[in-house]
């Protein structure tokens, strides 16, 4: 049998509500008015006439109260960059130092990660990133070789393509081997932090592995470790310093969710501000995005709310089951963060801010409270990255010079 009820709601989509019958086999849906009452049912025949002829005649159109996904508009569509775009790209530019800061792989590095294997399924690796209190694991093979990492921001990308893998059922499941990441980029103890950042940024990858002369692993650097890192390292900038121009970090709180998993993914941000036009309400980050119970990131980006069936008090009869599904929206997945900075803030302020809330990103806003941008950990990434890549050129001019006073 099938425990719960099944119910629509007088304002729900007739396409969701198809979905749901024929997802679960079942000829009519209750339909309930705001109170919980049941005022009537939908059944197949009403499905199919709904497709050919419409709304039944003298039906009085009900206003709809859930927040359905607004249309993108031409100038908050996303505009793809590539990674040596991304490095090149901040509101106010800042003069990069002619020499490293001299931190080094093996001064960040840890000697242990947390591990699962490449058997296990997707939802066995978010209960152990519950449990441990991380956003990345280890994953090992049969003999217990490290073949990969999964970290929350693998699964966010598999979310964007698939919908939330570990709410499907048992046999649907995808194991870690789907979504970990393989190619983990490889640095020796003695590689300067900001070619650590310039690996994590061209790979994407939010590990790094640490090996010795013979190639072994000795240790892992993460990027939360980095962000430490760069708290004592880039004491000198501000925000406006490192992020991202032209309001790009920011979404309406009726974007859908696949919109901002996909502006996350095409702008290599792993936060952004959620911003109705006047006011702040809240940031979506990726490491407290994932473990928001949704479904269908691609179709239909729904929801489901369970109401458990038992006695509310001795005695009392028994409440239904109620499953709602309704579209979800960037309002329903931020973080509730009404707090804010000034692009002049010193960065090391919003890293602190960042720690404090859990966040990977703060919101940017002007003296007169409009959106600028987010700052976000990734960021703070790509300004490591590019003092990386303006260093290198720096050198080879200074080895130039050399050679040339060494042949006169």
């Amino acid at each position: 049998m099938l425990r719960g009820v099944l119910v629509a709601t007088q304002d729900m989509p007739v396409e969701a509500v198809a979905e749901v019958m024929a997802k679960h086999d079942i000829p009519l849906v209750p339909v309930i008015d705001d109170d919980g009452k049941v005022i009537g049912v939908i059944t197949y025949e009403d499905i199919i006439r709904a497709y050919l002829e419409g709304a039944k005649p003298g039906r009085v159109r009900v206003p709809v109260k859930i927040p359905l996904p607004i249309p993108v508009r031409a100038e908050e569509r996303i505009q793809y960059v590539s990674r040596e775009q991304a490095l090149t790209q901040v509101l106010v530019e800042k003069a990069a130092p002619v020499e490293r800061a001299g931190i080094l792989a093996d001064d960040i590095m840890v000697e242990e990660l947390p591990a699962i294997t490449i058997n296990d399924t997707v939802e066995h690796a978010r209960k152990e990133m519950l449990r441990r209190k991380t956003d990345y694991l280890l994953v090992l093979d049969e003999e217990e070789n490290i073949v990969g990492v999964v970290t929350k921001w693998n699964m966010l990308y598999a979310l964007g393509l698939k919908g939330p893998l570990w709410r499907r059922r048992t046999k649907d499941r995808y194991f870690i081997d789907y979504i970990m990441t393989r190619n983990v980029p490889r640095v020796n103890p003695d590689t300067p932090i900001e070619d650590v950042a310039l690996e994590m940024v061209n790979s994407e990858s939010e590990v790094v592995f640490v090996v010795n002369e013979s190639g072994e692993i000795i240790g892992y650097i993460t990027k939360d470790q980095i962000i430490d890192a760069a708290r004592k390292l880039l004491v000198d900038l501000l925000v406006e310093n490192v992020i991202l121009p032209g309001k790009t970090g920011s979404v309406h709180p009726f974007h859908s969710l696949y919109h901002v998993v996909n502006k996350m993914k095409a702008l290599y941000l792993d936060a952004l501000t959620v911003y109705d036009g006047s006011r702040v309400l809240g940031v979506v980050s990726a490491n407290r995005l994932l473990f928001v119970a949704f479904e269908d990131a691609v179709t239909g980006i729904k929801s489901r709310r369970l109401i458990w069936v038992r006695k509310l008090v001795r005695g009392a009869a028994r409440r239904g089951r109620y499953v709602k599904i309704t579209p979800l929206v960037a309002l329903d997945v931020m973080v509730p963060y009404k707090k804010y900075i000034s692009p002049n803030t010193l960065l090391t302020r919003a890293i602190d801010l960042m720690k404090e809330a859990n966040l990977n990103g703060i919101p940017v806003l002007s003296d007169d409270r409009q959106v600028v941008s987010i700052i976000s950990k990734n960021d703070i990434l790509r300004e490591l990255a590019r003092r990386a890549k303006k260093l290198v050129k720096v050198e080879k001019k200074i080895i130039e010079k050399r050679e040339e006073k060494a042949k006169t």
